[in-house]
């Protein structure tokens, strides 16, 4: 495929080029991904921080980035072992991180809480999983050969490897990119993540 290009104000450019991103770019376009353009990441907060009105849409494709970093950077320090089906596991996680929050609703976290009050007791991570089972994602999942291998990430009992870790865990591509998307978008000072530094000093 020719190059593709998005520029993010955190991660810079997010290239797309190889064989391998026809499976990423697929997914951006479908429908549940595109949905989320129309979903704030922060739900109220723009009444308190008028930037603050970013998308789900651009925190996933950067936590998508985010987990690329990653994986780079476990394979650099040797974390990940680079086994016969490294390539797959390494689409499939990045494949995750742009997945991971297709089954928020409006205004995010805000519309659990309602779907709560009206006796609908799911979270987003469960709609997200049967987002990915029933619509068009399936398909382009199945098409590249990946449909399970991306739906153990959103399991509710998954084995704890280097690979889930990027998507779940006390530091993964989600909180990294959404505690410097949220701070840079409401404008804060403090608290400031310096991922250049981070990324290259894993050695």
């Amino acid at each position: 495929m020719s190059l593709q290009r998005i520029r993010d104000p955190i991660h810079n450019l997010i290239s797309f080029s190889g064989a391998d991103d026809q499976l990423l770019c697929s997914l951006i376009e479908s429908r549940p991904v595109q949905r989320l353009r129309r979903i704030k990441q922060l739900g109220f907060s723009e009444f308190v921080y008028p930037g603050a009105t970013h998308t789900r849409f651009s925190h996933v494709l950067g936590a998508m980035q985010m987990a690329r970093r990653m994986l780079t950077a476990f394979e650099r320090s040797h974390a990940i072992e680079i086994e016969e089906d490294h390539g797959s596991k390494r689409r499939a996680t990045i494949a995750a991180a742009l997945l991971h929050d297709v089954g928020h609703g409006p205004y995010s976290h805000v519309f659990e809480e309602l779907c709560g009050e009206f006796g609908v007791g799911k979270e987003h991570e469960e709609w997200t999983l049967e987002i990915i089972e029933r619509t068009e994602i399936a398909d382009v999942l199945k098409k590249f050969g990946l449909y399970d291998e991306v739906k153990c990430f959103f399991a509710s009992e998954k084995l704890y490897t280097p690979y889930s870790a990027i998507i779940s865990s006390q530091m993964d591509c989600d909180r990294l990119d959404f505690l410097c998307r949220d701070r840079y978008f409401c404008g804060l000072r403090s608290s400031f993540i310096d991922l250049e530094w981070l990324f290259d000093s894993n050695d």
